[in-house]
């Protein structure tokens, strides 16, 4: 489906793939730069082919190691010459460089591709998701959960105010739109939370409900339990991360509510089910200042960057000039197309039709949109329920269900394209089932009718005439039809 984006917004695009078989897929990347000549699609250059040492990553990586920072990773040099040769050369209007990761492509997505290419082609640099659409955004004011804790196993590393500092100024006061930050903070930071955000109106500070919560996943039952059923648009974690041999993880503290020892440690699928169930269209990862290695968090933020529609951001204070976390906060949540990040700090996976001038296109996927699965699903919609709903915060419900829809679109998409799965024990790859046509239509169908039902609900839920008690689900079967509910 990145295929299909390149080609629609005809970008400028550096294709990356592992070559051979198995999860390392042997030890040779392939890269070549492609483009659009008067309209048409082009490779100006390469294939050319790089040893996985080259880029300072080994066939496997060792935990020990990569906990310590020992890896020390990077683009090829020729590979920087040659890219910056040729984008002074024929990228005059400097549209933004998008790299694209084939998958499976194993431990690619950890290389700090925008650090040294930014600097190489002078423009911004995007990495391009594999979903043909972009999440659900009701452009109404934003509620943003930022999650920040540390285990007392890292205190040394703790998240420093400052940096907390900066991220609620930006996510509090400078975006696009009217916003409301809700903090999640461990014991090691809540404190110095509440004291520093006390007189901010749009600030919430929250408290855990229970002092010591022993549930393996209290963090994600207390921000659920407390948003109430409101969604949030987005969630930032500010915290640090591992990497263990299924992947990388996040690590946070073991309980909001205590400083007990260890951690809660969640990988990239677990915190995509905990953001479709809070309703979020988009995430973002920030490493503390302090800290050994930053491998942990970007593991986590590139896996779910391929797993998921919707934006993700990772975020590294020490690359960051004052300018880097703003720009791209502004992109994330802007209501029209803006400008990209031109910064080494960041990388972001997003739709090219977020982003001014993505590439060379000029008529922006009218085509696409014109036969889009969403559309269809859209007009299956009560009668003037996103005019009811435009401006206000939609119930958590509406957006989980957006969530879900989003991902089991981006799985008939690829049914539709006739796309090979990836292999199995791929973590950067959405585990795509085959369907048969008749499989495809019905959970096209099967969707289409639970939107439509849960809009019912909304709307009435606003006039004040819902209700849910233990008959909802009955007759929530009888309107979907028992089999396909």
């Amino acid at each position: 489906m990145a295929v299909l984006l390149m080609r629609e917004f005809q970008l400028i695009t550096l294709r990356v793939s592992l070559e051979g078989s198995g999860q390392t897929r042997g030890g040779t990347v392939r890269v070549q730069l492609e483009g659009f000549e008067h309209g048409s699609h082009s490779v100006e250059w390469g294939p050319v082919d790089f040893a996985l040492g080259e880029f300072g990553l080994p066939s496997r990586l060792d935990v020990s190691e990569a906990y310590f920072g020992k890896y020390e990773l990077h683009v090829p040099g020729p590979l920087l010459q040659t890219l910056e040769q040729w984008m002074g050369d024929h990228n005059e209007a400097r549209t933004p460089l998008w790299v694209y990761l084939v998958k499976p492509y194993g431990y690619l997505g950890l290389v700090p591709w925008e650090r040294e290419l930014v600097a190489a082609a002078g423009v911004p640099v995007l990495r391009l998701p594999d979903f043909l659409e972009p999440p659900l955004d009701t452009r109404s004011p934003l509620d943003i959960g930022l999650v920040c804790t540390v285990p007392p196993k890292v205190g040394k590393a703790a998240v420093r105010l400052p940096q907390l500092e900066e991220g609620v100024r930006i996510l509090a006061g400078e975006l696009p739109r009217p916003s409301h930050l809700h903090l999640f903070c461990g014991v090691d930071t809540r404190e110095m939370a509440r004291d520093a955000f006390a007189t901010m109106g749009n600030v919430t500070v929250y408290d855990p409900g229970r002092e010591d919560d022993q549930a393996e996943d209290a963090w994600f039952r207390w921000i659920l339990e407390a948003m109430r059923g409101t969604a949030l648009d987005t969630v930032h974690f500010l915290t640090h991360g591992v990497i263990s041999a299924d992947g990388g993880m996040l690590a946070l503290s073991a309980s909001p509510g205590s400083d007990r020892p260890g951690g809660f440690y969640p990988a990239a699928a677990q915190v995509d089910q905990f953001l479709a169930a809070v309703g979020a269209w988009g995430a973002a990862f920030h490493v503390p200042a302090d800290r050994s290695t930053d491998l942990g968090v970007r593991y986590v933020a590139d896996s779910l960057g391929m797993i998921r529609p919707g934006t993700v951001l990772y975020h590294d204070p020490q690359l960051d000039d004052g300018t880097g976390l703003r720009a791209a906060c502004e992109l994330m949540y802007a209501t029209d197309p803006a400008p990209a990040p031109q910064s080494r700090a960041t990388f972001m996976y997003i739709q090219p039709e977020r982003v001014l001038n993505p590439g060379g296109a000029s008529d922006l996927r009218a085509n696409m949109r014109n036969s889009s699965r969403r559309e269809r699903w859209d007009a299956q919609l009560p009668s003037g329920y996103q005019e009811s709903l435009s401006g206000k915060t939609l119930p958590g419900y509406v957006q989980s269900v957006e969530r879900m829809s989003e991902k089991w679109a981006a799985v008939l998409d690829s049914n539709d394209l006739s796309l090979p799965p990836a292999p199995l024990g791929t973590a950067n790859a959405l585990d795509v089932p085959y369907l048969s046509a008749e499989e495809q239509s019905a959970v096209d169908d099967a969707i289409g009718k639970l939107r439509s039902v849960v809009a019912e609900f909304a709307l009435d839920e606003l006039e004040g005439t819902a209700r849910f008690d233990e008959d909802t689900p009955a007759a929530f079967e009888a309107e979907m039809g028992a089999e396909e509910a």
